[in-house]
């Protein structure tokens, strides 16, 4: 899949299938992003994912790094918006 979306063997992450209309995610996420970190800690599996999340308040902000379009870059997500 990572050949498919042309996405380097050295990025790790999960992949975005798709954002909910509607909710914060929108306005930050889009379908093919890899989520590569939260909060600073790398993202392996859906695993991390559920574990960093399971720490986070409803009001906390959310500090991901992402790859989208052959590059990465820091995004913000606030929930409770």
């Amino acid at each position: 899949m990572k050949q498919q979306l042309m996405i380097p063997e050295k990025v790790h992450g999960v992949l975005v299938a798709g954002v909910e209309a509607d909710t914060p995610a929108a306005e930050v996420l889009r379908a093919k992003d890899v989520i590569m970190e939260i909060n600073r800690e790398e993202i392996r599996g859906l695993a991390d994912v559920k574990s960093v999340s399971s720490g986070l308040g409803s009001d906390d902000t959310i500090l991901l790094l992402i790859f989208r379009g052959g590059g990465s870059q820091y995004v913000t997500l606030k929930p409770g918006q």
